[in-house]
């Protein structure tokens, strides 16, 4: 099971910009610690393993940057083809393609696109000029102008991201406390409650104060199954807040230029964000399969 969620992953450039992160910044970590402590790196051998390894983690570094390269056409493609309205009227509906028959064009879509999207699309852009750069398609002074901008945009996106996380995690919390007291009143009391249980069905949950004949319920066991969905998807959001605080540790010494603690802040910084983010990756692959044997059983 493992060597298949490892090898899918390494088939995705997401799973190899991990893989390549992760061996990045252990090796500066190394360098970090060995430069503070051991006195092998002041002899010449020393210096030229220092060199080798620093050389090492800016190939990796680049390496990285043309893997996620051309992101930015998920957001445009988000922006050129908005997905349908869920639970829209018919004859609104009918008005949205009215205006859809007119062919709206790209600066109008652009004009009246969310923040975060257009966050998703500049930055994605301006990473993109600056890998350009570096491989030497671009001048230096254009590079420069467009990793400050990267930077920025970066820190507004994660900022952006940490408020629609916790957003989403309180309406999930709510969910899960929702879903968890039914599930314990009726274990606890079901006549109280009143159980639905009609001939040849599941019993349900019905709240309390709620009438006999009204279906406003799950099964027990499709709700336990509904809660630890919840559960899951709770995990999933912790780790991403931890991933986006310490992208905003990271980025915020990159915008404001901190010296205080510079070094040992970036290095670790970086590290825990490659490991939690490698963790949800390699959770979400696991689920994949699972589900695919599940299917296939």
């Amino acid at each position: 099971m493992k060597k298949e969620v490892w090898r899918d992953m390494f088939l995705t450039s997401d799973g190899r910009d991990k893989a390549f992160k992760l061996i990045q910044y252990t090796m500066r970590v190394y360098l970090y610690f060995h430069l503070k402590s051991a006195s092998v790196f002041t002899s010449k051998v020393g210096m030229d393993l220092t060199a080798r390894l620093r050389s090492t983690m800016a190939g990796l570094s680049l390496t990285r940057k043309c893997l996620i390269m051309f992101k930015w056409l998920t957001p445009l493609i988000e922006i050129t083809n908005p997905p349908p309205i869920p639970f829209a009227s018919i004859s609104s509906s009918q008005s949205l393609g009215a205006k859809q028959s007119q062919n709206p064009s790209i600066l109008y879509r652009l004009l009246h696109a969310s923040p975060p999207v257009l966050l998703d699309l500049t930055n994605g852009l301006a990473d993109d000029t600056f890998t350009l750069s570096k491989l030497g398609l671009l001048g230096p002074r254009i590079g420069n102008r467009a990793e400050k901008l990267a930077n920025w945009l970066w820190f507004l996106s994660t900022l952006a991201g940490l408020v629609e996380v916790q957003a989403e995690s309180a309406m999930v919390n709510a969910l899960m406390s929702d879903l968890d007291n039914r599930i314990y009143d009726v274990e606890l009391d079901p006549v109280k409650l009143g159980r639905v249980q009609k001939k040849g069905e599941a019993a349900g949950l019905v709240p309390s104060g709620q009438p006999n004949n009204v279906d406003l319920s799950v099964g027990v066991e499709e709700a336990g199954e509904g809660l630890e969905k919840l559960q899951q998807q709770s995990w999933s959001l912790r780790i991403t807040r931890w991933k986006l605080f310490m992208d905003l540790i990271f980025v915020s010494y990159e915008v404001f230029n901190v010296k205080h603690c510079r070094e040992p802040v970036l290095t670790f910084s970086g590290l825990l964000s490659a490991i939690l983010s490698s963790s949800k990756l390699y959770e979400k692959h696991r689920s994949k399969i699972a589900k695919t044997q599940l299917a296939e059983a």
